[in-house]
């Protein structure tokens, strides 16, 4: 009983139930708009953007309602908690902790899922440099540029002078050594007695995208520009170096260029060599010699290097120097060998160079690519491409059909050579350099010897000293006078993207150091651009992968990343992100311990469990999940709904209703969406939260729509002139639904009628002079209410009518085809075409179109009419939407949308090469359906099209423009190159400018219409928005660095007049023309290179058209050719010198310095307006000096004095015979400059005193003259007979003199009776001409 009471109570509740249910479910159901069942069922679909829920139609399938696109929420594995979908791991970089010189740094990568691992970053090295720190007369403080560490060095002294700290002393010196620095192939050598120090750098050789061929690639020296070929370095038949791609074995028919002194015979198409360099073959010819060395010259390209002297019996066998020294080494000499000169046993000194190697092929190894050759003196051996002909080596006879690969056997490396294969020659890495060390050798007063503790190699070293003590050799040394301190002068000049050399202009100071960056990206010492790089990204640069590589690596891969605007690559190493295949999705590295259970696959061992989880998906099928622990993950399965009592285990009931509460208490609310003619209804139960979407088309019951959209409606007709029984249908095209009616009337039925449907007919034949008639449309609510109007003017074509084929989208500045075609033989007629913002266009007789190019973007008007006998006879008017292409930047991936048009920035042409979801023309693609479309460029480069109808969001915009501060010329157009991220991203961005004036178009082409500055501004719907300032700049044409007329040696050659480029557009630059106002003295080439013909002057122009066109500019330049050098000097703020006539006999050993008087003085400088001497020639070296003064008064001569006895006792003049001529006022400095060069200890010196001893100046000129005669300087007075106080002194102190017996000083009396200005000529004429 109480069993069926339980029944019966419970099939009442269930009826009651229902029926509440089926009231709900009316009120609140979805309907099918293709079969109107309401039979619906809801999954979600997942992509990488996200996931949404989609309802369709149980019994067709139709999709009813799809849902917003829900972002995903990321477990650590990049799984969507909510539908499961496992996405690819994005990660951001950022150091946790910077490396250090003690410590190592941590990298940390994480990405937005949670997600991170963490990357070591190597341990820095100390790099000590000098930081103008503490210093004393042994050491200097170094600091380390890469942490706070500091340590005491002693001085590295060359010349008396640490080459790091600038620190001068004075010691007792062998040899005053002035260095040349270390080269790659030669080390830090002293240009006066050939001693060494050091190693040379020896060459730095990376592939720098030059010359490669079948067999081998060209490495160039990144310091010297050296290059070398090498054979490639091959991996599947691809090499790693260079990137050659090889089948067959390439045979190269060489052009060869003749063996040089530094260069083997080379073949100009291949690089490969035959043979060695010839060497340098040097004789001595009479050049510089000095106490330790004398100069030697190469016979065939003029090379020069210093040799120590070859002593017998105190006599050089070279050049003849004789000289008595004390010999500090008896030497033992040891005989030259391949590798070494001959060298002595005691002292490492070396004599000659080594005998080189002189190889030769002995029937030894062959392979492939390459014999051995070995030497006939020593065994070395060495590996030589084969010289091939006609597939056989001339050699060693080798014959090849195939490449050959060598099953290497590596000989270690050595100080001298890298690891080598004993059986190719093929080379891995390179030498380890030698390990010097002390072991009590010799040691003299400047060097020690140390010997490599590998190969016992040897080498000499200058001391270094602490202390007063060499640390290495213990040698100790006397220091005679303090140090002179240099006030340092320094200029700046970038050597590497990482540092700047720093030079003193005053002294041999040099030394590197890093750049110091501003907030501009500009070093603040020498104004070098900052570049991206590893660990650094300049503000503003676009950074973006450019590949994944795998490394066989099962951890990691290698990324590299561009810099777009530096035109750089950055490598980085990238832990694999594995699929459930067990494949990376970013290097398709493939790895089955990586694989994960799924669905049809469960992995050995494992053992997924079914979960309680279950998803009702429709009312066919439900989602169950299951759970592997191992995996850690959870995949899932469709099964078929399994009723009991009509209840499903998933809570699916046969009559599942959405919600089971009264409509009532539903919120009903309406959206906007992309298609004009639906919004979304959303209705939401207040009481459960249940809630639906649904995607409905617009209900009007008066001109607004619930969703807030107006009602629209557009008019179409293939034509509104009609002929008489022509007819012509109305098409409205408009977003209601299809509740809405439409009514036609006509205002004139007589001419024309228009029936219920929108049947246009002309009843009555008019001339198409007589009044129009205007059709009005009308449209209706379902209620009858009015809710829009709109009217069309028709007229009658006397017998003529048009068809007009135009399309309804044009492209902004694009030539499209428009077509109108009389209905009729117009006879002697014609068509015009009358375009908005174009003008009138005649079509041509015979011919169906015309071609327009539309100039401005919008609805576009466009009236064609047929005249006949000058009367319009029929005419048509249509409108075209013009709008702008989009440009894009072109990447690897990228997206499009369906029907949508792109233009690809920097590339001219287009080509496709798989798939067919695009069209392309010139540099445009146009999405023509779904899918991925592979396109190549003219460069080759390929790109993956995707073409999409989903909105790909940009996450972040850069702009880049390519030029320097982004300045850009007024009248020039710049594209701007647009970079979204990601690359494949749909969403639409819009470009603005500040300035109406520089405006910019949506494509990023941006137009200086005048001078100003803007702000261009790139934005996004989803709020994404970058500003990049620009300011526009007039042209100007200016030249680099010269002010005022040039004053120039005809010696030498040529001077270039280069224009200030940072002033000019490309276009600019492209018309500069160069001209010289006398082609007999001066020439010009096109890119400013004077050629300096003859002595006058002259002057260049410099013209060049500007952007508009129409503006010339000009600028001039006045060149003076001289035949002397003009040297300056500055002593106490002052300029002095001289000018320098160069002698005509290079042999000549005689030097004359000329002291004008103060009648040479011009413009406050003597600037030799001696014309006598300067159009004169003379055998020796002619000086000039050059004092300060007026004309007029006496010249200044005494800051010239003391400069001039420096420089005539230097070096330079050591050998020459030197002869001073003092004349009038420069007597005196002529007298006191050959006292001076007696007081150094020149005994080679004549003086001339022309009507030259002066009076006052506060000295006794007696005592003076006196001093000269004690000294035993060869001294001649001449005088004149003039009666000026200058002329009696020059008498005066010439006869007391001549008073006197055995003195060193001559009068010569005037016999001509010559004036003060007379002598003046004589004086000169003392110079041997």
């Amino acid at each position: 009983m109480n069993k069926k009471f339980f029944v019966i109570m419970m099939c009442c509740s269930l009826a009651v139930l229902m029926c509440c249910c089926l009231s709900v479910y009316g009120a609140f159901s979805l309907k099918c708009p293709s079969c109107g069942s309401t039979r619906v069922r809801t999954y979600t679909q997942s992509s990488a953007n996200g996931h949404v829920a989609t309802t369709v139609c149980n019994k067709c399938n139709t999709v009813v309602l799809r849902g917003n696109v829900v972002a995903h929420k990321w477990n650590t594995l990049h799984t969507c908690t909510v539908c499961g979908y496992r996405g690819s791991h994005r990660y951001s970089a950022k150091v946790l902790k910077e490396a250090t010189c003690t410590s190592e740094g941590v990298r940390k990568y994480t990405c937005e899922c949670g997600a991170e691992f963490e990357e070591k970053l190597v341990m820095l090295k100390h790099v000590f440099i000098y930081q103008n720190g503490t210093k004393n007369e042994k050491t200097h403080l170094l600091n380390c540029k890469n942490c706070t560490a500091t340590r005491n060095e002693t001085h590295k002294m060359s010349n008396n002078r640490c080459t790091v700290c600038g620190y001068e002393e004075v010691t007792v010196q062998v040899c005053s050594h002035v260095w040349k620095a270390a080269t790659c192939t030669t080390p830090k050598t002293c240009t006066k007695c050939g001693e060494t120090e050091g190693e040379a750098l020896g060459h730095s050789y990376k592939y720098n995208g030059g010359l490669k061929t079948g067999n081998t690639h060209r490495l160039v020296c990144e310091r010297c520009n050296a290059s070398r070929t090498e054979t490639h370095k091959m991996s599947n038949n691809r090499c790693t170096v260079c990137g050659y791609e090889e089948i067959t074995v390439q045979v190269c028919s060489h052009i060869w260029k003749a063996a040089t002194c530094t260069t083997p015979k080379t073949c100009t198409k291949c690089g490969e060599t035959e043979g060695e360099a010839l060497g340098h073959s040097y004789k001595y010819n009479g050049g510089l010699k000095t106490g330790n060395t004398h100069r030697l010259v190469c016979e065939r390209c003029n090379a020069s290097r210093t040799e120590t002297h070859k002593m017998s019996n105190n006599r050089c066998t070279v050049c003849g120097y004789e000289e008595v020294t004390v010999q500090v080494c008896s030497h033992t000499w040891k005989a030259a060998t391949c590798t070494t000169p001959k060298t002595c046993t005691k002292c490492g000194e070396t004599e000659g160079e080594a005998l080189g190697h002189s190889y030769k092929y002995n029937g030894g190894l062959k392979t492939g690519n390459t014999h051995r050759l070995v030497c006939e003196r020593c065994n070395a051996s060495r590996t030589e491409t084969h010289k091939m002909s006609n597939n056989r080596c001339t050699v060693c006879g080798y014959e090849e059909i195939t490449v050959q690969v060598c099953s290497h056997t590596w000989k270690a490396a050595t100080c001298t050579t890298p690891k080598t294969c004993t059986k190719c020659g093929e080379t891995e890495g390179e030498a380890l350099g030698h390990s010097y060390k002390y072991n009590g050798g010799l040691k003299t007063g400047n060097t020690h010897r140390l010997v490599c503790e590998r190969c016992n190699a040897s080498r000499t070293e200058t001391h270094k000293m602490s202390n007063n003590k060499c640390t290495v050799c213990g040698y100790e040394k006397i220091i005679i006078e303090e140090p002179k301190k240099c006030s340092h002068k320094y200029i700046y000049s970038n050597i590497s993207e990482e540092k700047h050399s720093v030079k003193c202009t005053k002294c041999d100071y040099y030394q590197e150091e890093n750049h110091e960056f501003n907030s501009s990206n500009r070093c603040k010492k020498c104004y070098a651009t900052r570049k991206c790089n590893k660990d650094y990204t300049v503000p503003g640069h676009p950074i973006f992968v450019d590949k994944y590589e795998m490394t066989n690596d099962a951890e990691t891969h290698k990324v590299t990343k561009r810099c777009v605007a530096c035109n750089i690559t950055f490598e980085y190493t990238e832990k694999h992100s594995f699929n459930i295949d067990g494949v990376c999705v970013s290097c398709g590295y493939k790895n089955a311990i990586e694989q994960k259970c799924k669905l049809g696959r469960i992995l050995e061992g494992h053992n997924p469990v079914k979960t309680e989880k279950q998803t009702k998906i429709d009312s066919k099928v439900h989602r169950i999940y299951y759970y592997c622990d191992i995996c850690d993950r959870t995949f899932s399965e469709n099964v078929s709904h399994t009723f009991v009592n009509g209840i499903c285990s998933c809570g699916y009931t046969e009559d599942d209703f959405v919600c089971q509460h009264d409509s009532k208490n539903y919120k009903i609310t309406y959206s906007k969406t992309n298609d004009i003619n639906k919004h979304i209804k959303k209705i939401v139960c207040k009481e459960c939260n249940a809630q639906v979407e649904i995607r409905e088309g617009h209900t009007f019951l008066n001109k607004k729509c619930e969703c807030g959209v107006e009602f629209s409606m557009r008019i179409q007709m293939d034509t509104t002139s009609l002929a008489k029984g022509e007819t012509v249908q109305i098409k409205v095209i408009h977003n209601g639904d299809s509740n809405i009616t439409f009514g036609y009337t006509s205002s004139n039925t007589n001419l024309i009628e228009v029936n219920d449907s929108g049947l246009v007919k002309a009843v009555e034949d008019s001339n198409i002079s007589n009044r129009g008639v205007t059709i009005t449309v009308k449209a209706y609510a379902g209620n009858r209410n009015e809710i829009a109007k709109q009217t069309i003017n028709m007229k009658y074509s006397p017998g003529y009518a048009l068809n007009v084929n135009i399309p309804s989208q044009a492209y902004l500045g694009e030539e499209v085809e428009l077509t109108a075609i009389a209905s009729k033989d117009i006879g002697d007629g014609y068509i015009k075409w009358n375009i908005e913002g174009v003008g009138d266009i005649n079509q041509v007789k015979d011919s169906n179109s015309i071609k327009c190019i539309f100039n401005k973007a919008g609805q576009i008007k466009c009236q064609v009419t047929i005249y006949k006998n000058s009367s319009a006879v029929a005419r048509e008017t249509r409108t075209v939407k013009v709008i702008e292409r989009k440009t894009k930047t072109p990447t690897r991936e990228m997206s499009i949308f369906l029907d949508d048009s792109v233009i690809l920035a920097n590339i001219e042409n287009l080509t496709i090469e798989d798939g067919n979801s695009v069209k392309v023309s010139g540099n445009a693609v146009t999405g023509v359906s779904l899918g991925v479309t592979r396109v190549k460029d003219e460069k080759g480069n390929t790109y993956n099209i995707n073409v999409t109808n989903k909105i790909i969001p940009i996450t972040d915009i850069k702009i880049e423009l390519g030029r320097t501060d982004n300045i850009i010329f007024k009248d020039e157009q710049v594209q701007a190159n647009i970079i979204t991220i990601p690359q494949n991203a749909t969403e639409e961005i819009t470009i603005k400018s500040s300035n109406s004036s520089i405006p910019v178009t949506n494509g990023g082409l941006i137009t200086a219409k005048s001078v100003g500055k803007t702000t261009i501004t790139i934005s996004t719907p989803s709020g994404k928005k970058i500003e990049q300032k620009i300011e526009v700049k007039a042209e100007d044409l200016k030249l680099e660095g010269k002010k005022g007329k040039i004053e120039v040696d005809l010696a030498s050659k040529t001077i270039n007049l280069p224009v200030d480029k940072s002033l000019l557009s490309e276009k600019t630059l492209s018309t500069l023309k160069y001209t010289s106002s006398n082609n007999e003295i001066a020439t010009v080439s096109d890119d400013g290179v004077v050629k300096l013909l003859k002595m006058g002057n002259v002057t260049i122009k410099v013209n060049a058209t500007l952007l508009n066109g129409k503006t010339t500019k000009e600028v001039k330049q006045k060149i003076s050719i001289m035949n002397y050098t003009r040297v300056k000097f500055v002593k106490d703020g002052k300029n002095y010198g001289y000018d320098m006539k160069a002698g005509t006999d290079e042999n000549s050993n005689k030097i004359y310095v000329y002291f004008g008087g103060s009648g040479s003085i011009t413009g406050g400088v003597n600037a030799s307006a001696n014309e006598k001497i300067k159009d004169s020639t003379y055998s020796g070296d002619v000086l000039v000096a050059m004092g300060t003064g007026d004309i007029g008064t006496f010249a200044e001569w005494d800051p010239t004095i003391p400069a001039m006895a420096e420089l005539l006792s230097s070096d330079k003049y050591a050998d020459k015979e030197i002869i001073l001529i003092g004349y009038s006022s420069g007597g005196y400095s002529a007298a006191e400059t050959a006292l001076g060069l007696a007081e150094k200890g020149k005994t080679n010196v004549t003086l001339y005193i022309v009507d030259g001893v002066q009076g006052a100046r506060g000295k006794n000129q007696f005592e003076e003259y006196e001093k000269l005669d004690a000294a035993g300087v060869d001294t001649t007075i001449y005088s004149s007979s003039d009666t000026r106080d200058i002329s009696k002194n020059t008498r005066a102190v010439g006869e007391e003199f001549a008073k006197k017996k055995g003195s060193n000083i001559k009068y010569v009396k005037d016999e001509d009776n010559m004036s003060h200005g007379d002598i003046k000529d004589f004086a000169q004429d003392l110079i041997d001409k």
